[in-house]
């Protein structure tokens, strides 16, 4: 989908919730991770050398502002979801969590978030901004060899 700074974007997961939209960043990973929520880089430790990675909650974070840039109406939230046998620092924002985490994670969302409106709405919205066309696809391929 169009990015929110120009060139496009590419969303793991949008999850259509009660009280929004959750932009959902799935990330595989087997060790140990070393991060701090602000570092543009993350370390992993589980193979023979480190190995690092981009952010993913600065990733998602850019994901989440292409979808509240399209549905500017409706609320957006951000999840982090780890798969794999992976241990996270303590210290990182309670969006960034296992997979095991997910049911608890939205429950506790719902809890904290009336319901949004116009949701049926907001969704036929997205998946019409939603590019998946042949073209838009090479497009976006092309902007991943030049980062």
């Amino acid at each position: 989908m169009p990015g929110s700074y120009d060139g496009l974007t590419r969303i793991d997961y949008a999850v259509l919730a009660p009280v929004g939209i959750v932009c959902v960043r799935a990330v595989t990973a087997t060790g140990k991770i070393s991060a701090d929520s602000g570092d543009p880089q993350w370390l992993m430790f589980g193979g023979p050398q480190p190995k690092q990675f981009l952010n993913p909650i600065i990733q998602n974070e850019g994901r989440a502002a292409a979808l509240r840039k399209a549905l500017p109406d409706i609320p957006v939230f951000s999840v982090i979801v780890f798969t794999g046998r992976v241990r996270l620092p303590d210290a990182l924002p309670d969006n960034v969590i296992h997979a095991a985490e997910l049911q608890a994670w939205f429950n506790k969302l719902q809890t904290l978030h009336d319901p949004a409106t116009k949701l049926d709405a907001a969704w036929s919205k997205l998946q019409c901004a939603a590019l998946t066309d042949t073209a838009t696809l090479r497009d976006f391929e092309a902007q991943l060899s030049f980062s």
